[in-house]
């Protein structure tokens, strides 16, 4: 049977903790390599992998026995990756080697690196799957690599008057564009996927009085909302879908929002807020009707579950993934993870169906075929 199931890479543990969000249990801790920063699924959730930034490798794991299968070195610091829309290959952003490596899931190999001469941090990749755009450190353009040649075809310019700190990449849900953010120097930029160009005009901020720390789009593609440091507190901004780039609601925090996310049904936006240990929970059509839900510690990364109730949320100073119940505000359950916990991914995996289950489907199968008939009680 399936279940929507999140997996957690313990930075400091060399571990990933799988979480059964169905009965709210963890059904495995599984040893993966050094440093795990970023973990990722394939979109039939068959395989969860690992980005190990101690030890250069990505580690490969079957989601129905939750066992690593396979250990592929890539290159240093491995840090994100984005796969395939067919689940073939998976492109991996190794920060200290300077490059992308491509793996062939399949055959569980390492095919390919594509030099980038600048140090990749995140990659967002087209709904088709043809174009990889990529942010890197310091650098001031954006490299697209061409999926079918696995060449860079294009490196997309940024105004040279920044120096740009990237802290959030965003593909369009259409795929038609790419929201670019920095935070020093603060920038957001909107770059056209047909003309691979930036588009005009783009919005640049005096440092304090804005400086972006994360953007989120809903699942329908009607919203973006980007998120980040205002003077002493914090503020979340909704941009527009479609050029040309505008501002078109802000609302300020009394807490630093630094990553933030839209449930599935379009209907909350939720910020996780540095300062505080807190979340808000945003009624995304109204901004003013918000409620905040203190958590304590330090959190780190945000799943929601698909009918948009439940969130988990990872606390890296208490080890511990929270179960959040966002109709009603209210932190409902703390799951043990490894040692810091430093990003979730959600998605379906097989589980063994209780054995409950089973005997209730045999006793169905047995009584299938019988007729009942009228029976009369005599008194």
């Amino acid at each position: 049977m399936k279940t929507f199931a999140v997996y957690a890479a313990n930075l400091n543990s060399a571990s990933a903790t799988c979480i059964d969000t169905t009965t709210d249990k963890v059904i495995a801790n599984i040893p993966v390599g050094s440093n795990p920063y970023d973990v990722l699924s394939t979109p039939d959730g068959q395989y969860i992998f690992t980005f190990n930034s101690g030890d250069g490798t990505v580690s490969m794991i079957n989601t129905t026995t939750n066992t690593v299968i396979s250990t592929i070195a890539v290159g240093q610091f491995p840090m994100a990756g984005v796969i395939a829309p067919d689940g073939s290959t998976l492109y991996v952003a190794c920060r200290d080697s300077e490059y992308i490596a491509v793996i062939n899931i399949t055959t569980q190999t390492l095919i390919n690196t594509i030099p980038l001469n600048f140090k990749p941090v995140r990659m967002v990749i087209t709904p088709d799957g043809r174009f990889i755009f990529i942010q890197c450190i310091n650098a001031l353009n954006i490299p697209v690599i061409d999926t079918e040649t696995q060449t860079i075809i294009k490196r997309i310019s940024l105004p040279s008057s920044l120096t740009y700190t990237p802290t959030d990449l965003l593909m369009s849900k259409d795929g038609k564009y790419v929201y670019f953010i920095s935070y020093q120097r603060p920038f957001i930029g909107m770059v056209s996927v047909e003309n691979l160009e930036l588009l005009t005009p783009y919005i640049t901020f005096t440092s304090g009085v804005f400086n972006p720390t994360a953007i989120t789009t809903s699942d329908d593609g009607k919203y973006v909302f980007v998120c980040g440091l205002s003077r002493s507190t914090g503020m979340i901004m909704q941009l527009s879908t479609t050029p040309p780039l505008r501002i078109l609601k802000t609302k300020f925090l009394f807490a630093v929002p630094y990553k933030c996310k839209i449930t599935p049904n379009s209907q909350k936006l939720i910020t996780l807020n540095s300062t505080s240990g807190s979340i808000t929970i945003f009624d995304i059509n109204n901004l003013d009707n918000y409620k905040t839900v203190y958590l304590g510690g330090s959190l780190t990364d945000i799943v929601i579950r698909p009918e948009s109730k439940i969130a988990y949320i990872t606390n890296q100073s208490l080890n511990i993934a929270i179960r959040v119940d966002l109709e009603h505000a209210n932190p409902v359950s703390a799951l043990p993870t490894g040692n810091y916990p430093i990003s979730l991914r959600g998605t379906l995996i097989e589980v063994p169906t209780p054995s409950s289950l089973l005997l209730c489907r045999a006793l169905r199968a047995e009584t299938s075929n019988i007729e009942l008939t009228k029976m009369q009680v005599l008194i």
